[in-house]
């Protein structure tokens, strides 16, 4: 008669098994969704560390899968400590969303660090302390994600919510682990089961809230034409534009339009056809949804120029502008001209120049006609001598 000890073991190895494929099979969809809707969508050093801290968790997941399938524990220890370094990578990426330095070594010297350390961890004496100092690790990390969404710019873009919740939850549950193993073992009594499926869970809701971030703001884009349609995608932005104009002159808000306007527009379209200018126009316009705040609108009304109506403040906006032309002068060549894209860009504050759309649009086509015509990859700001025939010393990025 086969014991009961026997099907224990026998059900538990099963769900063991059944929830490293399900994590394996999670992080290969998230992962290819982040590269295909996220990174090709939006491409940013922000998509890119985080669909790499996906493929990194996909590369842990299947070697957990690849572990059980041979019977290494060894093999298995050293997949798990792949995961310490995702949430540093997420921080690494929420750096660069604000354009900050980025420490992108971070992620894969955590990653290393912990596998090999857990690797070399196959006594159960030493294999709890390292543990719990990986876990660690990750929950610093983690709480450096929190810290970062504190100090991102206004208005937060709001798919980062669950991930900033995801990384306060995993702050709290590496102390917990941290410090229940240095008083005493009340964790230990649970089950090993049980501990692997609180694990897996965990990890496939942190891993899902990274996955949300990274393509959100695809989505949210790809919905938006969907509905507008791409023959009204102008007229749709007049229309918003006009309105918040309308409320921001009763409220006093600082909306500023800036028109970005590709060097040597005709040339390319001569040369390189107009294919590529509208390819080049498309990539700008990503990186300007990439580089503004998320309340501001944007669009592009004919190849070539791109406009921006948003309501941060001007010493912001002077920011973000040269991010934005300092990113658009790194996109790759015009199709059979090799040579980079630059531009130049107009800037009109409202308060300047009152509230009226058409007014702003005018103005700030001007100033950046005004900048090319000095040079190019520059912008210059419209001052109220503009209305008296003079335009505001130019600026480079």
């Amino acid at each position: 008669m086969i014991s009961a000890d026997f099907h224990h073991a026998v059900a538990t190895t099963g769900l063991e098994g059944l929830l490293g494929l399900v994590l394996a099979l999670f992080t290969t969809l998230a992962t290819i969704a982040a590269y295909s809707v996220g990174f090709l969508f939006r491409p940013s050093r922000t998509t890119l560390l985080w669909s790499t801290a996906l493929t990194v968790a996909m590369i842990a997941g299947c070697g957990v899968v690849a572990a059980d399938a041979v019977g290494s524990p060894s093999m298995r220890l050293a997949a798990l400590g792949l995961f310490a370094g995702v949430p540093a990578l997420v921080w690494s990426g929420m750096r660069a969303r604000r354009t900050a330095l980025a420490f992108v070594w971070a992620g894969p010297l955590v990653s290393a660090g912990a596998s090999v350390a857990m690797l070399f961890s196959d006594d159960p004496l030493a294999l709890g302390p390292v543990w719990r100092i990986a876990l660690l690790a990750a929950g610093v990390f983690a709480a450096l994600v929190v810290a970062e969404w504190v100090v991102q710019p206004r208005p937060r873009d709001p798919f980062l919510v669950p991930l900033v919740a995801a990384s306060a939850l995993l702050v709290a549950i590496g102390v917990l682990v941290y410090v229940t193993g240095l008083v005493g073992t009340p964790l230990m009594g649970l089950e090993l089961i049980t501990m692997r499926l609180v694990r897996t869970s965990f990890l496939v809701l942190f891993l899902g809230c990274v996955l949300i971030a990274t393509i959100g703001p695809s989505i949210r884009d790809i919905a938006r034409r969907l509905r507008t349609g791409p023959t009204r995608e102008w007229d749709r932005f007049e229309e918003s534009a006009h309105a918040r104009l309308v409320r921001g002159r009763e409220t006093g808000t600082p909306w500023s339009v800036i028109s970005f306007q590709l060097d040597d527009a005709a040339e390319v379209r001569r040369v390189a056809g107009a294919p590529a200018l509208a390819t080049t126009t498309s990539r700008a316009e990503q990186v300007l949804r990439e580089t503004f705040p998320p309340d501001a609108e944007i669009s592009s009304p004919a190849a070539g120029v791109v406009v921006v109506l948003t309501p941060s403040p001007n010493p912001q906006v002077r920011q973000l502008i040269r991010v934005a032309l300092s990113r658009i002068s790194q996109l790759p060549p015009y199709g059979r001209i090799p040579v980079r894209p630059s531009a130049s860009a107009g800037w009109v504050p409202a308060s300047t120049a009152g509230y009226d759309l058409t007014v702003l649009l005018y103005l700030a086509a001007q100033a950046a006609a005004n900048a090319q015509a000095r040079g190019g990859d520059r912008w210059e700001r419209v001052s109220p001598e503009t209305v008296l025939g003079a335009i505001s010393p130019s600026e480079r990025p």
